[in-house]
């Protein structure tokens, strides 16, 4: 790094030249070897000290201390002013001016070099320590190998046991003492192993002031003579030289050194980074006032958040903080917030922490380059950075990442790393990122998946978001990349045998399981009547601008993304819950209300239709978004950490985690604290280095429009729609459950050991499809029941319950007066009841005599009339009286409370069947 060093004076003439050489020089051979010996000529002379001090030589082994009186004290070392100096000090990586205080670790520095270079000949970088007045030189060469160097080289390269002493005393004494020509080859390997693996040690600046003095010369020989062509060979060893002719450019650089005490010892501060939906957006209402857009309060919000074809903000938005809780759903950032503050006073603290909101409806590129909106200005990632590591305990920041979060940190590296910042980064820590995307975002995008506010659509409604998504670059990023789709075993898009998806298997086939027709698919170009405003359950179109930044993206940076050298990279995966991983498209038949006739209450003809409609496929592998799989795909070397969710629903029934809240899982967050202070991560419940395989199974109630569904278990929990205050709520309460809602179908998932009642309301004229599924112990989904065109009334109640394995009848109330109307099996054949049910059930009411002798005798004479009926037709009209009489002495028989209501009702339900025969 530095040069040999030259003084200033010059010798004049040729005869003061040889008189110098004569009384300081001699030289000889020793085995080969030359060695010169130097000494000062002058150093007899007493030269008086100028007011302005001395530029002082320390002794070495080549000469005596020097001292050269400073002649100019306003300009000691004559400094070029002609042009500028090409020379930059970097001192611990900063770049130093003129006058600068420099702040270094206790004990000094040696981390600095000199950069730059001239094209007039080599530099010669030298430093001298101010002393007072004086300047002294400090050598900065590199210290050289000492017997404690050799020492700790030897243990590396001679094998265990070996007794090192004979080499190292070998070594010492010039490596002559050897006879044995094996060990003679032992010790010279070791002796050029020694030269290859040391690592020769700088000498530190400690606090001071300095000048660094940079000369560039160019010598100017002007006698050819034995003389001087010996001095230009040999003389460059010592301190002393002189030329004839020199030419020079000499530039300094004065700046002091402080040590700064040691730092408290600490992690790296934390930037956060939260996921897609996860920060709030605002706009200013007329007279200034705010009004809050997402999380949406209004109807009219949504639509406000809508964006251009090309992905440009129609309104004025802003955002300035994180979600820590909402309204219908708890905590999403909350617990993470406080834990992230809490972790300034931890054992190991950090200094700081900023959870950094942004705009989540642009791509994650534009946030990290261009900054977010915020009220009154526009915020940079980039500079959140650095204002983090500039007062972070280690100088470093360590990002966590959520979610979509994920993919900004990505971006917001590769942003750190083209400015040359990146070192500023110590790790990055992903969790629950898709990081390849996720099938999840294909049902957002085409209808709208998941984005019902579950009161009915009046704040929020799948139809009107997916018009707003279309054009919002941020959701694209999520859709599954090409290389998802080139990497998965399971095709993400799949169609059944039916006239109504033939369009799609004549364009697509049966499976959708290339890149380029997964693309096509998506952007509809095949299909007609696929618009943002048809219904839901048929797929719309996406737009190509956006699609083709998000894959482009994806391919070419964030699938292919490996992060800067000295950046850790973490994983946290996790899995363990039912999960999208694709979508098959069905034919069913259908009627709503315009395609039915209706009287009393009851349903008496519908004229169904064909229409498509998406399910979703399942797998447990993921966090109920994002898919093992894509959370797992970093490709670079990395540490990786499962979180098992579906033995934290097992141990703790109550728990609603799941992917948008991963973060306040109290395990992740003591994951966090253990990755971000290096300490252990081992023994953390529920977290793993090696994910689990899962045997649980599900059972899957699917039911189209217009029913609401509600399933109860034995301990009184809920889980789908109820209906509160006169508005429909989400209930998630049995445990492992889930409820939501895809493409106009409702979802009910529930662990397949948990015994429950599912309870189904009309809510208008049509019919419906209720389809019962399982998600089995291999993680494959089947079909076991399904019935199709299944009456419904805007009064309609239908129960059913599933006991083990077995599902009970579905009993239908068609006006809602509590009376069974008809009863089917759970794939929707009639149930038929006989006379000898009827007689049955009234053994089962346990009447008096009196009583029970009356209905048995009209019981037995219609059942007489019925056999007559088809000889007979009169013969019908009369058993219907009799039974009607069974119905009537019923109600007298629970007025006198000797039956309950609901043995009325089972009698009822027999009535009903016989007649119907």
């Amino acid at each position: 790094m530095l040069s040999t060093m030259y003084t200033t004076f010059v010798v004049d003439s040729w005869r003061q030249m040889r008189a110098f050489f004569i009384t300081v020089v001699t030289y000889f051979f020793v085995g080969g070897v030359f060695f010169l010996l130097c000494a000062p000529a002058i150093a007899g002379a007493q030269v008086a000290t100028p007011p302005c001090g001395n530029i002082i030589f320390p002794a070495d082994a080549y000469s005596a201390e020097q001292i050269t009186p400073i002649v100019n004290c306003s300009d000691p070392f004559s400094v070029t002013t002609s042009t500028s100096s090409p020379y930059t000090l970097h001192i611990e990586g900063n770049v130093v001016h003129n006058g600068d205080v420099i702040a270094v670790p206790e004990g000094g520095t040696n981390t600095f070099e000199v950069t730059g270079r001239s094209i007039i000949a080599s530099p010669g970088n030298r430093f001298f320590l101010h002393e007072g007045n004086n300047y002294r030189f400090i050598n900065l060469d590199p210290l050289v190998i000492t017997e404690a160097d050799y020492r700790a080289l030897a243990v590396r390269f001679f094998p265990t046991g070996t007794d090192i002493e004979p080499y190292i005393t070998n070594i010492l004494n010039g490596g002559h003492s050897f006879n044995d020509s094996a060990m003679d080859t032992l010790r010279v390997g070791f002796f050029n192993f020694v030269n290859q693996n040391f690592v020769p040690k700088v000498p530190k600046l400690r606090a001071g002031t300095y000048t660094l003095l940079s000369q560039e010369q160019l010598f100017i020989v002007t006698q050819n003579t034995l003389l001087q062509k010996f001095l230009e060979t040999v003389v460059p060893v010592a301190h002393a030289q002189s030329f004839e002719n020199v030419s020079d450019y000499t530039f300094t650089l004065t700046f002091t050194i402080t040590e700064a005490p040691p730092k408290p010892t600490g992690a790296s501060s934390v930037l956060f980074l939260p996921g897609i939906q996860a920060s709030r957006l605002y706009k200013h209402r007329i007279f200034g006032l705010e009004d809050q857009l997402w999380p949406p309060n209004e109807p009219n919000d949504v639509s406000q958040l809508a964006m251009t074809p090309d992905g440009v903000s129609v309104n004025t938005v802003y955002t300035r903080d994180v979600i820590d809780s909402s309204f219908g759903i708890g905590s999403v950032y909350g617990g993470f917030l406080n834990f992230l503050e809490s972790q300034k006073t931890a054992q190991i603290p950090i200094k700081d922490f900023t959870a950094f909101a942004y705009d989540w409806r642009y791509d994650v590129f534009a946030v990290a380059e261009q900054g977010t909106q915020y009220e009154s200005e526009t915020k940079s990632l980039i500079s959140a950075v650095e204002n983090l590591a500039a007062n972070s305990y280690t100088g470093k920041v360590t990002i966590v990442a959520h979610s979509n979060g994920g993919l900004v940190a990505k971006a917001l590296l590769s942003e750190l790393d083209r400015r040359h910042l990146a070192s500023k980064v110590d790790r990055v820590i992903f969790v629950g990122t898709p990081q390849l995307g996720t099938p999840k975002a294909i049902g957002t995008i085409l209808h709208g998946y998941d984005q019902s506010d579950g009161i009915g659509g009046v704040i929020l409604n799948p139809l009107g978001v997916r018009e707003v998504i279309n054009n919002m670059p941020g959701a694209y990023g999520l859709l599954p990349s090409e290389k998802f789709i080139e990497g998965t075993t399971e095709p993400v898009i799949t169609f059944d045998n039916s006239s109504t998806t033939a369009p799609y298997r004549l364009a697509y086939g049966t499976a959708i399981s290339s890149f380029a027709n997964y693309k096509k698919f998506l952007l509809g170009s095949t299909q007609s009547g696929r618009t943002l405003t048809g219904p839901v359950s048929t797929p719309a179109k996406a737009n190509q601008t956006m699609l083709d930044r998000a894959f482009g993206e994806h391919t070419n940076k964030l699938d292919t993304w490996i992060a800067p050298t000295g950046v850790e990279v973490v994983e946290i995966v996790g899995t363990g819950l039912p999960t999208l991983k694709g979508i098959e498209y069905r034919e069913i038949s259908e009627a709503n209300s315009l395609a039915c006739t209706a009287g009393g209450g009851a349903i008496f003809a519908c004229t169904p239709k064909k229409i498509l409609k998406p399910y979703a496929q399942l797998t447990k592998y993921g966090d109920q978004t994002v898919v093992q799989r894509s959370a797992e795909a970093y490709g670079g070397e990395k540490r990786k950490f499962f979180v098992n969710l579906s033995q934290i629903k097992k141990d703790f029934p109550q728990s609603k985690f799941e992917h948008f809240n991963l973060t306040e899982i109290p395990q992740i967050q003591k994951l966090v604290s253990t990755i971000v202070d290096a300490t252990s991560t081992a023994n953390i419940q529920f977290i793993s280095n090696n994910y689990s395989t899962f045997d649980d199974a599900y059972d899957i109630e699917v039911i189209n429009s217009p029913v609401r569904m509600l399933a109860t278990d034995l301990a009184g929990h809920k889980t789908g729609i109820v209906v509160e205050g006169g508005a429909n709520a989400i209930k998630k309460e049995i445990p492992g459950s889930q409820y939501f809602e895809f493409g106009d179908t409702k979802y009910l998932l529930i662990p397949k050991g948990i015994n429950h009642t599912t309870t189904l309301y009309g809510e208008g004229f049509g019919t419906y499809t209720l389809t019962q599924a399982q998600l089995g112990a291999t993680d494959a989904q089947s079909i076991t029941h399904n019935f199709q065109n299944a009456s419904v009334t805007p009064r309609m109640v239908a129960v059913y319950s599933k006991t083990g394995d077995v599902f009970s009848t579905v009993k239908t109330d068609f006006n809602g007066d509590g009376i069974t109307d008809l009863e089917t099996s759970i794939d929707g054949v009639l149930v038929r009841y006989t006379y000898t049910d009827l007689r049955l059930a009234v053994t089962d009411l346990h009447l008096p005599r009196l009583q029970d002798n009356v209905l048995r005798e009209i019981i037995t004479l219609a059942e007489q009339a019925g056999k007559l009926k088809v000889k007979y037709p009169l013969s019908k009209q009369i058993e219907k009286l009799l039974l009607k009489q069974v119905s009537t002495l019923m109600q007298v028989y629970k007025q006198k409370s000797l039956v309950t209501s609901a043995q009325v009702q089972q009698i009822e339900r027999i009535i009903v069947s016989i007649v119907s025969n």
